[in-house]
């Protein structure tokens, strides 16, 4: 099990919240994270700790206690010491030639997790205590990491009206886990409706007081257009009339001016809130980052066990306007390319 360490927030009440949590993967512990109706921001692993089967323990201490008895064996086996008399007397016959201690010998006196294995021991002993010893080995991480990776190469460009491919340089490609994304964005979704109601019902008052300002200056114009018909007829109108008319007119003039101006930022919070751009806000942390060259490509590595889609955002500057493009695309599970261009942008 891994214990990771958290930073999410409550989709109830919009508190951040921050604690740890035990699970086999980072998937896992964002699953964990959704069943308990919260949204994580970020996820780390802090410490890992090894779960044992009680078989694989019941194997390993069998282990022990059988290398401990050889070793209590020979050592009771060779305890026995030649006498000095003995030692000093030379052997008959042909001198008798050293034997070279066998390499699983040697192998077995620097591996064994219980001491040191003397060198007197067979070759089949010291052979099963190398095994038995080796069956703990966990695999090199490097290589299963390797066998679990795939290398994921693409390109970013857009296509004008012209029918002209243009490249883009610097954009900043992320990999995020699907199902954090989607948590993501459905979170999210429910945040841009409230701020758009929050929003619209700002922008009603204003829009009434418009219409009812222009309302005002269509009855005012009607009332104009009399004045001047009756000036033609001959009748002669009053300097009050006149300066009465002014002033309704400066009047209608400057609530229009007042209200218009009032309205410009919410307008322009309507059109941000149904953008993509609102969905992406806050996303969730990336597992990859990659940035595209000066020919809009890029590479990067990517976990084969993990569900993931790419997010990315480019703009570009058009004559006095500013074009921006959106790419949210779910990546199949042995997919090595990727286009980003305009049949897979996001509106």
């Amino acid at each position: 099990m891994t214990v990771f360490q958290y930073t999410a927030r409550d989709k109830e009440t919009g508190r951040q919240i921050t604690g740890t949590l035990d699970a086999e993967d980072r998937i896992n512990a964002i699953k964990q994270l959704e069943r308990m109706r919260l949204l994580p921001i970020s996820v780390r692993c802090t410490t890992v700790t090894v779960s044992v089967k009680r078989s694989h323990l019941l194997y390993y201490v069998v282990s022990v206690v059988l290398i401990f008895a050889v070793t209590l064996f020979c050592w009771f086996t060779m305890g026995k010491r030649p006498s000095s008399s003995n030692a000093d007397e030379k052997p008959e016959g042909p001198v008798a030639r050293s034997v070279p201690v066998s390499r699983a010998s040697k192998v077995a006196s620097e591996t064994s997790p219980v001491e040191k294995v003397p060198e007197q021991i067979s070759s089949s002993v010291a052979s099963q205590v190398v095994q038995d010893d080796q069956t703990y080995i966990p695999p090199s991480r490097s290589s299963t990491e390797a066998h679990n990776e795939r290398k994921l190469k693409g390109e970013v460009f857009v296509v004008t009206g012209g029918q002209s491919n243009i490249k883009l340089a610097l954009v900043n490609i992320l990999a995020i886990p699907t199902v954090s994304l989607a948590s993501h964005l459905e979170a999210q979704r429910e945040e841009v409706n409230i701020q758009l109601a929050r929003v619209k019902f700002e922008l009603e008052p204003i829009d009434w007081a418009i219409e009812s300002a222009k309302d005002d200056g269509a009855k005012f114009q009607e009332k104009a257009q009399n004045s001047i018909r009756q000036i033609r007829q001959g009748r002669l109108i009053s300097e009050n009339e006149m300066v009465s008319m002014k002033k309704e007119s400066d009047r209608i003039k400057l609530i229009i001016e007042e209200k218009t101006v009032q309205r410009a930022p919410l307008a322009a919070k309507i059109v941000y809130l149904k953008s993509t751009a609102a969905l992406l806000e806050g996303m969730p942390t990336p597992l990859e980052v990659a940035r595209t060259d000066s020919d809009g490509r890029f590479s990067m590595t990517l976990p084969r066990d993990v569900a993931l889609t790419l997010v990315a955002h480019a703009s570009r500057d058009v004559f006095s306007n500013t074009e921006n493009y959106f790419w949210i695309v779910p990546l199949e599970n042995d997919q090595t390319e990727m286009v980003l261009s305009n049949n897979n942008m996001s509106p």
